[in-house]
């Protein structure tokens, strides 16, 4: 269920972008806001350069002090979750269950483990709260 305010943030998602998000999560200590976006609109939102974003991005960091990110759905589970942690290069992702949790470990380069986790564990969080929320996925590792 979303909050009027986040009902706020599609809609001012949508004038900006020219596109509709899905869902919008906020991460109040990361300070950010995190898009979804359907199949196919992600180079849409984003603009030539990254210009619709970067407008956006200004906007609300101007106004409400809050960063934005834009990430792309996929109802494949490890579709997703690649797009999650995107730019790194995830070369598997297998979803386990243990007892009642589902756990996705992804693998990925040495050289991409940093850029998987992000930096201080954004990306890696913005994928664990994304695949617990889209997935159902409790817990998102990296090995």
């Amino acid at each position: 269920m979303l909050t009027e305010q986040q009902v706020r943030y599609l809609q001012l998602f949508q004038t900006m972008l020219g596109v509709p998000a899905i869902d919008v999560v906020e991460d109040p200590e990361a300070n950010r806001l995190i898009f979804v976006v359907s199949p196919g609109n992600l180079g849409v939102a984003v603009g030539r350069d990254g210009s619709k974003l970067k407008a956006m991005r200004r906007m609300l960091w101007r106004d409400l002090k809050k960063d934005i990110e834009v990430v792309e759905y996929s109802d494949d589970p490890v579709r997703f979750i690649k797009n999650l942690l995107s730019p790194a290069r995830v070369s598997s992702v297998r979803i386990v269950k243990r007892g009642r949790t589902k756990v996705a470990i992804v693998k990925v380069p040495e050289e991409d483990k940093s850029v998987a986790i992000g930096s201080g564990g954004r990306r890696i969080k913005r994928a664990r709260i994304l695949a617990r929320r889209w997935m159902g996925i409790d817990n998102v590792k990296i090995a």
